[in-house]
């Protein structure tokens, strides 16, 4: 089908769309959030370290546009910092420091909410992007990798622009290890509806 054909077919669905919505178009959401990574092993150019659990403490940025009743696009961005005990396995001594732990995530994906109840809104969403690692002092600077977040939350509407997210849940996969991480984050704060 020509290009031409879905640009039209595209614009002729915006109105409508735009027409049946009685929720927010975009939805953006700033908050308080807490990141714990469960303790890990990473190898080192000339070394390995084990660190022990590390809670962070952090931000939250959430984007959504809502594509209709029940479906949305999340853009989300986090950053969480924190100090973290680590244990250098460079042989013949081990030695114990700590890190300054610094994460950013960047992500983006679906999101279905529940919007059957005026008080409530229950959502879930699964998104997919990126998260960098900054420890000091470790050689290298920053690591990288492919993360995943699945989780969900609850919105409790406070007028037709506003709402306090309650609570928001998710569970992270990344590979910044060479075993993996299963992490956790918590988010609270506001949402301002457009």
């Amino acid at each position: 089908m020509p290009r031409g054909i879905w640009i039209v077919f595209f614009f002729l669905l915006i109105p409508w769309t735009l027409a049946a919505q009685d929720e927010p178009l975009v939805e953006i959401f700033g908050g308080y959030s807490h990141f714990w990574m469960p303790s890990g092993f990473a190898p080192g150019p000339t070394y390995d370290f084990t660190t022990e659990s590390a809670s962070l403490n952090g931000w939250s940025l959430t984007a959504t546009g809502n594509l209709n009743r029940w479906v949305g696009i999340d853009a989300d961005f986090g950053g969480y910092h924190g100090d973290v005990k680590a244990t250098d396995t460079h042989y013949p001594v081990n030695a114990d420091y700590g890190h300054d732990f610094k994460i950013h995530m960047y992500l983006f994906g679906p999101r279905f909410s529940y919007r059957g109840n005026g008080r409530l809104t229950p959502f879930f969403h699964a998104l997919f992007g990126a998260i960098v690692l900054a420890r000091v002092p470790v050689y290298g600077g920053s690591e990288s990798s492919f993360c995943q977040a699945y989780g969900g939350g609850l919105d409790i509407n406070l007028a037709k622009h506003v709402a306090i997210r309650a609570m928001q849940a998710d569970y992270v996969r990344s590979s910044l290890s060479s075993e993996g991480e299963n992490d956790f984050r918590l988010s609270i704060g506001l949402v301002i509806r457009f």
